[in-house]
């Protein structure tokens, strides 16, 4: 019963207690990795590949100290645990707070775990290991001390004075990180940029300002992604005016996704696992200075090569025309904000269905299901 009611605490609304959590950013040299390994599912306790693969590492300017941003693919929280560098490894101790909830007096910290039930699943905090370590290999980051069969893990455990601890339900073991060396598109440097009105639909009225640039026959979209104004994709326009946006293209890091444009030939749904990956086409209609979507769905991606849909607009259509441009300006988003199902308000989309509500600069509000895989 008490692994439960810990499980329950973990799906709560948490509150950082800023006093032993690092929740800003630390000076350094700021590295993006992508995970590869295998995870304890928090809802079913089963195991499966990971799917929150993005972790972010800092380096500091001494040469010693060491940060890691979301340790642990199911707990992604977006606050740091601190570590040691020497040669080749990396070191960190375990029991680091990386979440609290102030109403249950509950610090939710990292540790080495060992399986203890196989039915129902169940962790406890191996007492004699005190730190964790990766070894750095070229571009890589290799998690030691966790077992390939998922029996010893880097997990999450919940603390209450005077209770104990207990698993928080995931965790994660066999994982290798490799380093993201790829840049996000950009438009180049003092190219002229216009304003379009952008509207359409998908998993939420589309409403916004898109920056167009042009340099011969590439195209620049900068702020297709509303929760992304800086996210820039690059196409090629063609003798008959279609404008093609290249599969895979990478956007940048949203929230804690690496996102990347994709489109496809079904209408996708927030439900759909699978959909055949496309380019994403733009007609332009020169006559009027407008840019359509011609493909069925344009998708940001949490993968280039298959569907993690991260949103999505199944119409889309961007208008150069001044009137336009100011009323889209007048009901931009201006806020954004995420809550599970049962209501309670969460830091960041976490995998699962979550509610989107987008609070405009115009006074309107717009709420959206979304299913984060």
């Amino acid at each position: 019963m008490k692994r439960m009611l810990f499980m329950l605490l973990a799906m709560m609304a948490m509150k950082l207690c800023a006093q032993t959590i690092i929740t800003d950013t630390p000076e350094g040299t700021r590295k993006s990795y992508n995970r590869v390994g295998k995870t304890y599912n928090t809802n079913t306790g089963k195991i499966e590949g990971i799917s929150s693969k993005f972790m972010d590492v800092v380096y500091g300017d001494d040469g010693k100290t060491v940060y890691i941003q979301n340790p642990i693919s199911g707990f992604m929280t977006n606050t740091w645990i601190k570590g040691t560098i020497d040669g080749n490894t990396i070191t960190v101790p375990t029991g680091q707070t990386v979440y609290y909830m102030q109403e249950y007096n509950a610090s939710f910290k990292i540790f080495i775990m060992e399986k203890v039930s196989d039915d129902p699943v169940d962790f406890a905090v191996d007492e004699t290991t005190s730190n964790f370590t990766y070894t750095i290999d070229g571009k890589d980051l290799k998690l030691n001390g966790t077992n390939s069969d998922g029996s010893v893990i880097l997990g999450v455990a919940a603390e209450i004075p005077e209770q104990g601890s207990a698993w928080g339900g995931t965790g994660d073991f066999d994982v290798t990180c490799t380093e993201v060396e790829e840049k996000p598109v950009a438009i180049p440097e003092g190219l002229a940029t216009t304003d379009y009105k952008m509207t359409g639909d998908g998993s939420a009225p589309v409403s916004g300002i898109v920056k167009v640039a042009r340099d011969g026959n590439d195209v620049y979209f900068q702020g297709i992604y509303t929760m992304y104004p800086e996210g820039t994709i690059k196409g090629t326009i063609d003798s008959n005016g279609l404008v093609t946006f290249k599969k895979g293209q990478f956007m940048g890091t949203v929230l804690i996704f690496q996102t990347y444009l994709v489109g496809s030939s079904n209408a996708v749904t927030p439900e759909d696992d699978d959909a055949p990956l496309t380019d994403v086409v733009f007609e332009y209609d020169a006559a009027n200075d407008r840019y359509t979507l011609k493909t069925t769905s344009l998708i940001f991606n949490d993968n280039p090569d298959e569907l993690s849909l991260l949103d999505y607009y199944n119409s889309c259509v961007l208008s150069n025309e001044t009137s336009g441009i100011r009323d889209a300006q007048k009901s931009s988003a201006a806020k954004v904000t995420y809550y599970d199902l049962s209501g309670q308000r969460v830091s960041s989309p976490a995998k699962g269905f979550v509610i989107r509500k987008t609070e405009n600069t115009d006074g309107s509000v717009t709420t959206s299901k979304l299913l984060v895989k």
